[in-house]
């Protein structure tokens, strides 16, 4: 019943949000029509994110997932993602993406610690954020002279730098945390074994992160590159709508923390939450079509995951979803 509601009022969230924008001329779906105008830009868009970005995507998993001593074919892996951004897409609030990838490797028998699952998920999403922080550190470092009088930009710039900067001590630090759990009270003493083993094998998941150090390099720089793919989506939308692109840079850092925007757990791909956000980072650098620029990215992703419905259609196990509290029992 608290799930139905919580859904239920996601639901309502996402919808307020979209009329809003739309009563208010901020989001236009008329736009859309550019997708059939321009439609060999698109075809290009939709070829390399199925031929470079997904299979980018795919890799680094299946190397954070050789780090808990799990081998995975690429195309089992890459079928896996797909049919996970279908449901991510398509079931907001039930199953979500990370559920899927988990529900498959468990089923599966690929990996059947569910600790160490949820702990391969939550390394390849902070994987994915942090190569997303890099790429606009990166560019900041390299053009500080054009970062301007914008105190809004300046502040994301900022936010940015701290952000990168928390992760990564965290993770550095992770080993340590553990060598100190382990030699505690807490951790020896003979009460709530338990609780104490699933906390160790957490520390240990982070502290296997933070060990292999090679492993962090190669993921984040496969992340990076993915977000370097996504923003030539992005900028490719913005030329096919005849917007003027008066500074890449500043631009860049705007669709940065857009796409962590639709990070937010409201709706499937950040609907409403996403053409909110897109809107009024624009705005910071006089851009009003924001939200339209999203609306098209986000039907470029639809048109995407129909890739991995066909899959998921042709797949010999499917999702139950009565077995999601088994799962979730970490």
């Amino acid at each position: 019943m608290k799930k139905n509601l919580t859904l239920i009022f996601k639901i309502i969230i996402s919808t307020g949000i979209i009329i809003f924008l739309i009563n208010s001329n901020k989001l236009n779906f008329s736009k859309l029509s550019v997708i059939w105008v321009h439609k060999e830009i698109y075809i290009v868009i939709l070829l390399i994110f199925i031929f470079l970005l997904i299979p980018l995507i795919t890799l680094r998993w299946k190397l954070i997932l050789k780090e808990f001593n799990t081998e995975i074919r690429f195309f089992d892996a890459f079928r896996i993602v797909v049919i996970g951004n279908y449901f991510s897409m398509m079931l907001p609030g039930s199953v979500s993406g990370d559920f899927v990838r988990g529900y498959y490797l468990y089923k599966k028998s690929i990996l059947k610690s569910k600790i160490k699952i949820f702990l391969s998920l939550f390394a390849d999403r902070i994987s994915g954020i942090t190569g997303l922080l890099l790429l606009t550190v990166f560019i900041s470092l390299f053009n500080i002279e054009r970062i301007g009088d914008n105190e809004k930009l300046i502040f994301f710039i900022i936010l940015a730098f701290i952000l990168l900067g928390f992760i990564l001590a965290v993770i550095y630090a992770s080993t340590g945390i553990k060598r100190m759990y382990e030699n505690s009270h807490i951790y020896r003493g003979k009460h709530y074994r338990k609780i104490k083993v699933k906390v160790y094998n957490i520390l240990d998941g982070f502290a296997m992160l933070g060990r292999n150090r090679r492993m962090i390099l190669i993921s984040f720089s496969l992340s990076l590159v993915s977000f370097v793919l996504i923003i030539l989506a992005y900028l490719m939308i913005i030329y096919s709508l005849d917007i003027p692109i008066a500074d890449y840079f500043s631009i860049t850092v705007i669709i940065t923390f857009g796409i962590v925007s639709t990070i937010i757990p409201v709706a499937p791909s950040g609907i409403g939450v996403g053409h909110a956000a897109f809107y009024y980072l624009f705005k910071i650098i006089d851009i009003d079509d924001g939200a339209d620029i999203y609306n098209i990215f986000l039907m470029i992703q639809i048109v995407m995951n129909l890739l991995g419905g066909m899959m998921y259609f042709t797949y010999t196990e499917k999702i139950d979803t009565t077995d999601v509290p088994e799962y979730q029992k970490i």
